[in-house]
């Protein structure tokens, strides 16, 4: 279906199920958008390349013409087969892991808060001190809130990445692990044990976006490439207001960049988060509870 110069598709399975929050984006990363929870996604056809990728999490990377985008209303995405290794859980105790000390100079607003661009993964490293897997029962991420005027939560999806030299390497999980956030919460944590997650002794790399808010009319918005999390600042570094739809993450200062890679919508992956400071990399507060064996 077109109108007002869009056409509207859906994402499904091989099977005809439907494939939540897919991606599709131009080849030359000149524009992208999430698709919604039913899988539909409504695109300006004046912003489209000639060619277009279409992705998801578990699945692999959809190639599509122009002239075939126009024509059907349907796109079918192949699963991609992932084999996870398998975790066995003994008598544990449980500990609790940061990846570097967060900064307390919380005078200055530029050095510990960020307001990423809404298509932009944000990543950090936790490393395996113990050399041992150790099963991962809750992640939590620090933020920064204030009540919004335009939405009333977001929708948040986080990724999970084996470690190859220092950067962020082969995805670990195919799961489509998403949550809901309030801009009034300050912390964001998930229970991911069910997901079978565990620390490689390699380490991890653990990540979350923003694809997507709702509004007061409980309307889901995927979000569009290229929008900005903006807020204003009182002078004593509050948020006074935030502008549009991303959250402010608190960030841990490094005196380098190893500990945070950020990806945008074409998965192309960028050492750190460099704000003002030039001597000085960031990455987000990432706190995570483990069963050890």
């Amino acid at each position: 279906m077109s109108s007002y110069g869009q056409k509207c598709i859906e994402i499904r399975t091989n099977n005809d199920e439907i494939i939540p929050f897919a991606t599709i984006v131009n080849s030359d990363n000149s524009y992208g958008k999430y698709a919604d929870e039913k899988g539909n996604i409504c695109i300006d056809l004046n912003l489209l390349s000639d060619t277009i990728f279409i992705s998801s999490v578990g699945y692999k990377k959809l190639i599509v013409l122009r002239k075939e985008y126009l024509i059907k209303n349907m796109f079918f995405l192949e699963e991609t087969l992932h084999e996870l290794k398998e975790i066995i859980v003994k008598p544990t105790k449980i500990k609790r892991h940061s990846f570097s000390t967060y900064s307390k100079n919380i005078f200055s607003v530029y050095k510990n808060i960020w307001n990423p661009n809404t298509n932009i993964l944000v990543t950090g490293f936790i490393d395996n001190n113990s050399k041992q897997a150790q099963l991962i029962e809750k992640i939590k991420f620090v933020l920064y809130p204030k009540k919004s005027d335009i939405l009333e939560r977001f929708k948040i999806r986080f990724r999970f990445y084996e470690n190859n030299n220092e950067k962020p390497f082969k995805e670990i999980t195919q799961s489509n692990i998403t949550t809901e956030l309030k801009p009034s919460d300050k912390n964001l944590e998930i229970d991911v044990i069910n997901w079978n997650l565990s620390i490689p002794e390699t380490g991890i790399w653990i990540g979350m976006e923003v694809i997507g808010y709702y509004n007061f009319d409980n309307m889901f918005i995927p979000l569009e490439n290229g929008k900005a999390g903006k807020a204003n600042y009182k002078n004593n570094g509050k948020i006074r207001k935030i502008d549009l739809v991303s959250p402010s993450y608190e960030l841990a200062k490094l005196k380098n960049n190893r500990n945070c890679y950020t990806k945008d919508f074409l998965d192309k992956w960028h050492k750190g988060i460099r704000l003002k400071d030039p001597d000085y990399y960031y990455s987000p507060k990432i706190e995570i509870v483990t069963i050890e064996n």
